[in-house]
């Protein structure tokens, strides 16, 4: 008879209890989100300028917005503040709607995403105990300063968390393709991001 708590038995309530907590998360983040912009607590810095320039982007003027005074020398651009060409796919999120729920959302899962990485970088190193990936992920899910950068607004420099721990999963597996499109991703998100995937390239077989 099979024991309850045998491996194969354990890796598999693991990533139930996985699941679970990324769903819980990506529900409770979602509902605190959209209710703090639904509640006027959102900020033009920088939800409100991102919302335009995505609204802006789709229609065909790339990156523009007007909320600040960036625009001396031609229409104002988000590029005169932050390199961040994620906006351009991005962009197609408001093909659906030109809603801010979406992005808050959108932030809320990639980031909530970034729990699937921990939990297996974790059972890489540590097979024989699949409930501690587990907790590393809730670990990584709780902590504050993924909370914080989640119920601020929406910007796109949230979303090279998951994308460099996608990063160094992709490496430990050696799977180097996926490690270059990660890492490409991540620094499209802001323009001191590219330093991290560089240092991510040095580390040791």
């Amino acid at each position: 008879m099979k024991k309850l708590f045998d491996t194969s038995r354990q890796q598999l309530i693991a990533w139930w209890l996985l699941l679970f907590a990324v769903g819980a998360y990506a529900l409770e983040m979602s509902y605190q989100v959209m209710l703090r912009y639904d509640v006027y607590k959102a900020t033009a810095f920088d939800l409100g300028n991102m919302d335009q320039v995505l609204w802006n982007t789709i229609h065909g003027r790339w990156f523009q917005f007007t909320n600040q005074a960036v625009d001396w020398y031609g229409p104002p651009t988000r590029l005169a503040l932050h390199f961040e060409p994620i906006l351009l796919p991005l962009s197609l999120l408001y093909a659906f709607g030109a809603d801010p729920h979406i992005l808050l959302v959108f932030q809320t899962l990639a980031l909530a995403s970034g729990a699937l990485p921990v939990f297996l970088l974790t059972r890489k190193y540590i097979p024989e105990w699949p409930f501690i990936a587990v907790a590393m992920a809730i670990a990584y899910l709780l902590s504050p300063a993924l909370l914080g950068i989640n119920i601020f607004d929406f910007h796109p420099i949230s979303l090279a968390t998951p994308l460099l721990l996608y990063a160094v999963l992709a490496l430990t597996y050696k799977r180097y393709g996926w490690f270059i499109l990660a890492c490409i991703l991540a620094a499209s998100c802001k323009e001191d991001i590219p330093y991290y995937p560089a240092f991510l390239s040095r580390r040791p077989a």
